[in-house]
């Protein structure tokens, strides 16, 4: 996907671009100095300069900065914002900053560094009383049954005589991006789980192998398909940013994550699963789905096909 079409999508989030919009807005004092992380098509560093700021560092390592200092002129906020063309980590600003934002969050919350990125510039760059935006972020996991829409499960049938199973079983060790206007045929068998949260003022950088780990109790008898994992964003105490609410999936942008069990398993009422998700540093995903309950006790392993065997080691 190019770098101006995945900017789009973003753009055509309404319910992000105005939370961030409503969060800079109450946050940003005027006169503060801004420093907008991964800054893409600038629209949240004009935020910050129309909320008051004085100054906007707008921080990008992709040729979209060039969109963004076009965005900025476009909406007379040029001479207010500073483009710096560098990864985060290789950026002395000038100054101390009073208002960190980014939104360097990806469809597993964690995957485009959001953690070490705020860590590394809290503790460079923001002053005592600075705060930032987001100040949270929350990974949530719920166990799925798919009525229709299931991504690999055509892979059943034969093809004109034609058997798949070979392509199935690579299948299931995949990660899938699932858009939410598609699973209104999708049910969770449980309700989701944190399994993961970071607080950005405090935050200290990933270490790996990163384990995260959740239990559901399953509402009745279902077929488990896989697990579900999505980011819920905490921009403000006020204001979160999240993909669920009560019991449907809301319209976004990001794809909900999709991680496949290796076979079906019929699940009863009260049957416990429990999951474990492993980001290693350089070699992909590992998950582990467990059922027990009275009348079946079972673990699966999947290692995402990026991954090397040899990691399996890294599961207990």
């Amino acid at each position: 996907m190019s770098l101006v079409v995945s900017h789009l999508k973003m753009l055509s989030d309404h319910r992000r671009l105005e939370s961030y919009r409503q969060a800079i807005f109450q946050t940003v004092k005027k006169g503060d100095v801004v420093a907008d992380i991964g800054t893409g098509t600038g629209v949240l560093a004009v935020f910050a300069v129309q909320a008051g700021a004085k100054k906007v560092y707008a921080v990008e390592i992709s040729p979209i900065i060039d969109v963004a200092k076009k965005t900025a002129k476009e909406n007379g906020c040029f001479d207010s914002i500073e483009f710096i063309q560098k990864e985060s980590k290789n950026v002395d600003f000038a100054e101390p900053i009073n208002l960190i934002v980014t939104e360097t969050i990806g469809a597993l919350g964690i995957d485009e560094r959001i953690v070490d990125i705020l860590s590394d510039v809290r503790k460079r760059f923001l002053d005592e009383r600075g705060r930032i935006i987001p100040a949270s972020l929350s990974l949530l996991a719920a166990p799925v049954s798919f009525t229709e829409g299931h991504p690999f499960r055509f892979l059943d049938r034969s093809f004109h005589g034609i058997q798949t199973q070979n392509l199935k079983r690579l299948a299931v060790n995949n990660i899938y991006g699932l858009k939410t206007d598609s699973l209104d045929q999708t049910r969770l068998v449980s309700k989701p789980t944190k399994i993961f949260e970071a607080h950005f003022y405090s935050c200290e950088p990933i270490r790996f192998p990163l384990h995260m780990d959740g239990s559901f109790e399953i509402f009745d008898e279902s077929i488990l398909d896989g697990i579900m994992v999505f980011p819920e964003i905490g921009l403000t105490d006020e204001i979160t940013l999240s993909l669920w609410e009560e019991d449907h999936f809301l319209p976004t942008h990001w794809d909900v994550s999709f991680f496949p069990m290796s076979e079906e398993i019929m699940t009863h009422r009260n049957d416990i699963v429990s999951f474990r998700l492993t980001f290693t540093e350089k070699n992909g995903l590992i998950w582990q789905v467990g059922v027990e309950g009275e009348k079946q006790k079972k673990v699966l392993t999947q290692l995402s096909t990026f991954g090397l065997p040899s990691l399996r080691h890294l599961m207990p």
